[in-house]
């Protein structure tokens, strides 16, 4: 694989085929699936013209991006709307199937030895 994109709404991140970047973007995808995601929403009137995404983990937020369009009514006055998005899986539920796949791969390798063995 060339490149990987991982990212929330329009506001993505582009990460490169490397193995460091490898491990950064899957990191960064069990983050948004298993943080809570805070979007605080930037509105002129009824206009939204602004969007910030974090991640929020305990008591410490992670600033992940901002999305923003340039027609928008400036003079108006500014309202914010924060919504909280519950996570979508909780990390213990993802390491249990990752080694569960771990568990299923390693069977059917051992499995395959032991014909391999018998014939």
């Amino acid at each position: 694989m060339d490149n990987f994109t991982v990212g929330i709404g329009n506001s993505c991140e582009f990460f490169d085929g490397m193995e460091d970047e490898l491990h950064l973007a899957l990191w960064r995808f069990l983050t948004l699936l298993t943080c809570k995601i805070k979007r605080t929403e930037y509105l002129k009137g009824n206009w939204m013209y602004k969007v910030k995404y974090e991640t929020v983990s305990g008591t410490d937020k992670h600033f992940n991006s901002t999305s923003l369009t340039w027609l928008f009514p400036y003079w108006m006055r500014t309202k914010t709307i924060e919504i909280i998005q519950e996570p979508l899986f909780g990390m213990n539920e993802i390491e249990k199937e990752f080694n569960d796949i771990k568990m299923a791969a390693h069977n059917k390798k051992l499995a395959s030895v032991v014909i391999d063995l018998v014939i």
